[in-house]
């Protein structure tokens, strides 16, 4: 009876070993990795060198300007994000006047920001919305380098393309005195269907019924107001002559436009002033990034240039 008796228990035993090793290795998926990012946590100066400022991709240096924020920052399982209260110039004891408040993601090593406001153009009072983006890569040292966007489309007279560099150095904790919000509240991020016109694209126009198409590489980046649909595309390229070109397209009742004011060869040799139309609708299905988006550029008549449409498509070629 005893032999029998150990027998039974290590029978028992192997089976209830084979039924933990069982439960242990269940079909349940693996967690994935909490995400992480650099700490963005205390009050920081925002110093914006405006002598590298470039517009429409052209040198146009303008006076620099420092910014201080204060800035908590914390990773949950729907990603990394950051908050930030601006400060009053000069005094970090103090919010500014009137208040902004901001919230940041983490995405692809950047810390990335949109933030759309109303403003007047700087030559006439035509008002329109102002979209400024922020894309920040945290450095070894402990700073963050980066470039503040800026776009702005009310006129043809007002098309604004700006980029000005950026760096960001802790100074301290934050005040006691300043609230900032709690980044863990934040709602999660969610991608902007707008936001997938990202990478290069092979332009590809056609005017008319001409048979010659033109075809040249530009690069897209789109940046959108947090969990909307305010996106504003930078579209750069390299003109025949190496000089770069930067133009900023606003999203909006599902297509990207630009009205802009630019000069034209004319058949005649001649060179005239006309309102330059570019368009690009968002297609259907959304997909993330966009492969390929159609639109067109129009040309008003001017002098002895007649009107003129091209036939616009995009087809991405990577990032």
């Amino acid at each position: 009876m005893r032999i029998f008796r150990t027998i039974c228990t290590a029978v028992l035993s192997i089976a209830l070993l084979a039924a933990c090793s069982a439960r242990g290795s269940s079909n349940e998926p693996s967690r994935a990795p909490k995400p992480s990012a650099p700490s963005f946590d205390g009050t920081y100066r925002f110093d914006f060198d405006g002598t590298q400022q470039l517009a429409g991709g052209e040198p146009k240096p303008t006076k620099s300007r420092t910014r201080l924020y204060a800035l908590r920052s914390t990773c949950t399982d729907a990603g990394c994000i950051a908050t930030a209260t601006k400060l009053a110039d000069g005094d970090p004891k103090r919010r500014s006047d009137p208040p902004v408040d901001l919230v940041l993601d983490y995405i692809e090593g950047h810390w990335q920001m949109a933030l759309r406001e109303d403003s007047a153009c700087a030559d006439n009072e035509k008002r329109g919305p102002l979209l400024t983006a922020w894309i920040l890569a945290p450095q070894p040292d402990g700073t963050l380098t980066g470039t503040s966007s800026v776009a702005m489309n009310p006129s043809p007279d007002c098309a604004v393309a700006t980029q000005t560099p950026v760096t960001v150095t802790r100074l301290s904790g934050v005040d006691d005195g300043i609230p900032v919000a709690n980044p863990g509240k934040q709602a999660p991020l969610s991608p902007s269907a707008p936001g997938g016109l990202t990478g290069h694209y092979n332009e590809t126009s056609i005017l008319g019924d001409s048979s010659k198409p033109g075809v040249r590489r530009v690069a897209m980046q789109t940046t959108c107001v947090r969990n909307t649909d305010q996106c504003t595309t930078f579209k750069s390229y390299q003109t025949a002559a190496g000089a770069t070109v930067v133009n900023s397209l606003l999203f909006n009742n599902g297509k990207w436009a630009l009205d802009q004011r630019v000069n034209v060869n004319c058949p005649n040799g001649a060179t005239a002033g006309t309102v330059k139309h570019e368009e690009y609708g968002l297609p259907q299905p959304v997909t993330r990034p966009l492969p390929r988006v159609t639109g067109s550029v129009r040309f008003d008549a001017a002098a002895s240039c007649p009107a003129q449409q091209l036939d616009i498509s995009l087809e991405r070629t990577g990032d």
